[in-house]
């Protein structure tokens, strides 16, 4: 209740979902609230080979780290030092989004 309104909330009649379909041209940038990070993004897609195996849970993205890069490297192409800095897969910690750090090195230290 806000300002003696009622609200009726319920579940989404459609669910949004968004398709990337090449590597984003734009670098995003997210500043935390004191200024002194900075988190640079950029967005590229999944084979649809990989996305088809996580979907249908050929692929399993709970599987153990050292597993999990022999599979991505040997199966789907990836770098191995990629695969070790993998923060989460998404949504709900099981789908074929995947959130990869790509740091090379701290900058203006």
């Amino acid at each position: 209740e806000l300002s003696g309104v009622e609200f009726t909330t319920s579940k989404p009649v459609v669910s949004y979902r968004e398709t990337i379909l090449g590597e984003s041209s734009r670098q995003c940038l997210s500043k935390s609230p004191n200024n002194l990070n900075r988190v640079f993004m950029t967005a590229a897609p999944l084979t649809s080979d990989l996305c088809d195996a996580i979907d249908n849970k050929i692929f399993n993205v709970h599987e153990e780290p050292k597993r999990m890069t022999r599979l991505l490297v040997d199966t789907y192409g990836w770098n191995a030092a990629e695969t070790k800095k993998i923060w989460c897969f998404g949504p709900e910690h099981t789908g074929p989004n995947v959130v990869v750090d790509m740091t090379k090195g701290a900058q203006y230290l």
